[in-house]
Formats: structure tokens, sequence, C-alpha cells
């Protein structure tokens, strides 16, 4: 076994930094998750008004990701500290007037600045990891990075309740805020230690001719699965599951907590999930989360038990763990230079999208054709991806073949 390499261990200290970085930001969302319905209701909104207040987090953060598209051509400039240092205060900022809003207006306004702060910081964290064009173990690198983001998603909730509990409705957000500063540090520390971002190749990386090329449509179906992935996610975790589970099975709202907590612990797997996309390569990967999202729907859809229900929540994190992270290994392994930034980007975007949509479109589908319907229309889903992993792959080349053509 070779030692460590200084570049190789201060490159390793600038990623666990970067990744940092969207813990502390993800960690302060899962905080407010529990309590944010209670307190809107507690300053006498309506119904509607608590469902705006919800989703505009997600709004915000979208918002942000699309603006890029069009006014950052150049990635390169999210490397500067002044992105992420912008991107923590905002966040911070935000979460403090969430404790003090006094009104609907207020509070729906402080989610959709909070989520532009935490797209800001999350997006320059995001990219400092990839700016240079090293392959290898990429998706591990990808699984690593998703891990310890989702990691502060999964286990906010659970602290947000107590603290919501103990400390009182505001308190998730103070916290918020204080969690937010703390990635300022990390940031730095990042940005101290990350290599340059010449964009060469390492000498251990993989030759450039044993990466993958897709086509411009195969990238575009790529995005377009990791929206699926992420709305079939946001959409049977948040909306139809703790419904179906009420309605159909009569689960008590304490149960139904655990097994979102029994499924969060499946986010575990990205990490393991990056090591196989390397070993096995990213379309079989591909395919086969997208048949664990198909299996976590259609076993609550088949077999209406408790048992069912706790599998289908590890099912569906699992399937979605394998879904994101071999595509996004797919669209980085693609791109080179600026472009790999530019990708990265994509990705956040699609990641947003899918997240604001899949709770909007199931609860239209549970609307429209029930339940029953909904889950049916989730392991279609789910089954697309599938699919959509052999298209991707039929597209997909190698630069040697390329040249021999």
């Amino acid at each position: 076994m070779s030692a460590v390499t200084p570049s190789a261990r201060a490159r390793r200290l600038s990623n666990g930094a970067s990744h940092a970085v969207g813990f502390f930001v993800l960690l302060g969302f899962g905080l407010a998750s529990p309590v944010l319905p209670l307190l809107a209701g507690d300053l006498g909104l309506t119904a509607a008004s608590i469902g705006a207040a919800v989703a505009a987090f997600a709004v915000g953060r979208l918002l942000f990701g699309l603006g890029s598209l069009f006014g950052l051509t150049d990635m390169r400039r999210l490397l500067h500290l002044g992105w992420l240092i912008g991107g923590c205060l905002l966040t911070a900022a935000a979460a403090v007037w969430c404790a003090l809003a006094p009104d609907a207006l207020q509070l729906i306004t402080a989610r959709a600045v909070q989520g532009i702060g935490s797209a800001m910081a999350m997006l320059s964290a995001s990219i400092r990891p990839f700016v240079g064009d090293d392959d290898d173990a990429l998706g591990r690198r990808v699984g690593n990075q998703q891990t310890v983001f989702l990691l502060g998603t999964a286990i906010g909730p659970v602290f947000g309740g107590v603290l919501g509990q103990f400390a009182g409705l505001h308190a998730p957000f103070w916290l918020t805020a204080a969690l937010a500063l703390c990635g300022i540090p990390c940031g730095i520390y990042a940005h101290r230690l990350a290599p340059s971002s010449s964009g060469a190749v390492p000498p251990g990386g993989p030759p450039p001719g044993a990466r993958l090329l897709i086509s411009a449509g195969g990238t575009l179906a790529v995005l377009g699965i990791i929206v699926i992935a992420n709305g079939i996610r946001s959409g049977f975790r948040t909306t139809l599951f703790p419904l179906w589970a009420s309605d159909v099975l009569a689960m008590s709202e304490t149960l139904i907590g655990v097994a979102m907590s029994v499924g969060a612990l499946g986010f575990l797997s990205f990490a393991l999930v990056g090591r196989l996309v390397d070993r096995l390569g990213s379309a079989f990967v591909l395919a086969a989360g997208g048949v664990l999202l198909a299996l976590s729907s259609a076993l609550v859809l088949v077999v209406p038990a408790v048992w069912a229900a706790f599998a289908s929540m590890v099912l569906s994190t699992v399937g979605a763990s394998s879904t994101i992270v071999s595509a996004s290994t797919i669209i980085l392994t693609s791109a080179r230079g600026p472009q790999r930034l530019i990708a990265i980007r994509n990705q956040r975007v699609a990641t947003d999208a899918g997240m604001f949509l899949g709770p909007l479109l199931v609860g239209v589908s549970m609307g429209a054709w029930s339940t029953p319907g909904a889950l049916i229309a989730l392991t279609a889903g789910g089954a697309a991806v599938c699919a959509g992993a052999f298209a991707v792959r039929r597209s997909a080349h190698s630069t040697t073949q390329e040249q021999n053509t």
C-alpha cells in the first residue's frame, strides 16, 4: 500500500471541509422542517399559506439555480470565497428572519431567501471537490459528498422536533442560523487547502481514453433522470407515504416517524453506491436504482402492511441513492475542465427541480387518481428511470472509440 502524499491528504481535507458546508446548511434545513408548519399555524396561516411557507425554501433554491443557468456561464467564479460566505450569511440572516417573522408574508419571503442563500453556499461547496479533471474513484467521491449532504437532512428533523418541543418553535431557526455560520470557517479552510484549478489530470488518474462521453441528448436524459429520481424520493417520502400510512394502515404519527427515520438510514448507502459505480459501471447501477424505486411504490400498492411500509421506505432511499450517484457520475465523467463545473451546476439545478416538483405532482396525482393511482404513477417513474439507463448506455462511447471512427 502506497503512502498518502501530502497533496492527496490536502485534497481530502479540502473535500471534507467543502462537504461540511453542505452538511451544516442541510442540517439547519432539517431542524426547521418539523416545526415550520406548527409555527406557521401559530401565526394564523391558512392551510394554503402553510403549504406555501413549506415550499418557499425549494422555490428559492430553484430560482437561484435557474438564474445561474443564464448569469453564471463561467462556473469558476463560484470558487471565489465571496459566494460561499455570502450564501452562509444570507442563510443565517433568513433563518433569524423566520424566527422573528410576525406574519405569513414575511415568513414565506424569509423561507425563499433562505433557499437562495443555501443554494449559493451549497453550489460553491459542491463544485470545489471536482475542480480538476481527476477521474480516479469519481463515483466514490460523488457518493461521499451526497452521503454527508443528506445526513444533515436525515437527522435534522429528529433534533428539530425535540428542540421545538422543549425550547420553543423558534429555537430550531436560531440554531439553523448558527449552523449556517459554522459553514464559513469550513469554506475558508477548504479554500486554503484546495489544489490548483488548472484542470490537469494527476499522474495516478486513468488515461483520457477511459473516460465516458455521452451525446447532448444523453446528457439531457441523465439530467431528466436526476429530476425524476429526486421527485420520486421527495414526493413519496414527504407527501404520499405519511398520508397512505395514516389512512390505509392507521399507523400512528410516531410509527410513521419511525418508518421515515428507518428509511433515512438508506441515505448511508450513497457512499457504498459510489464504490459500486466505480466497480460495476454507472449504467448498471443506474438501472438497478430505477428497479428499486419502482419496487418501493409497487410493494405498498400490492401489500398494504406495516412491514411493507418500512421496507418501502428503505427501498425508496436506496433506489434514489443508486440513481442519483450513478447519474451524477455519468455527467461528471463526460465533462472536462470548466465544463465539469457547469455539469455540477446543472446537476444541482436538476436536483432542486425534482425536490420541488415531486411533492407537487404527487399531490395532484392523489387528487386526480387517489392514492393507488399515485402509487402506480410513482412505479411508472421508477420504470422510466430503468429504461432511461439503457438509453443512456446506448448513447455512450469512449474517447478511444470516437477517435477510431
